[in-house]
């Protein structure tokens, strides 16, 4: 667990490195393990991150600090996800992008895919982040985020929903 500043003016966070995967140098921006945190979250929690940043804990960054990190620069993505079972799946991204508050933390930029689980998340790029409390996708019977339990880039609904329930 290492403290991360992004300029001067910027407060610090806490961050996580996996050094082992993909040659390593990635930071974690989501860890779930065991259902132990709850993602059914509101707007505000989603902005700031919560759970404990670190270990075998559950956590969120933050939709504020993944904003600040690919807002200069190129950055990829790499979603890793092993079931109870021990199967192992990977989607990776060349580039990623978040948008920030006013935009609703949009996905604006996901390139090429490299992987074994799918491309599912490409269903998500352009669309808006939403939460139960702050309904920004394209559903017009509702609230993707209300419907499945967990904050997400949505439209109507989902393809993949890593924050849904456990």
């Amino acid at each position: 667990r290492y403290t991360f500043q992004l300029t001067l003016s910027s407060a610090p966070f806490w961050v996580v490195c996996e050094a082992n995967s993909f040659d390593g140098g990635w930071l974690v921006v989501q860890q779930r393990l065991d259902g132990a945190v709850a993602f059914n979250r509101n707007w505000a929690d989603y902005r700031t991150g919560f759970g404990v940043v670190g270990g075998a804990s559950e956590f969120w960054l933050g939709l504020e600090q993944l904003h600040q990190l690919t807002d200069n620069g190129r950055y990829e993505l790499v979603v890793e996800v092993r079931k109870e079972s021990g199967l192992y799946g990977y989607a990776r991204y060349s580039e990623f992008k978040v948008a920030g508050e006013g935009e609703h933390y949009g996905l604006i930029k996901l390139g090429n895919y490299f992987g074994t689980i799918g491309d599912e998340l490409r269903y998500h790029l352009g669309k808006k982040f939403s939460t139960f409390d702050s309904d920004n996708d394209n559903w017009k019977e509702g609230n993707c985020a209300k419907r499945y339990g967990g904050g997400w880039w949505y439209s109507g609904c989902a393809y993949s929903i890593l924050n849904g329930p456990f």
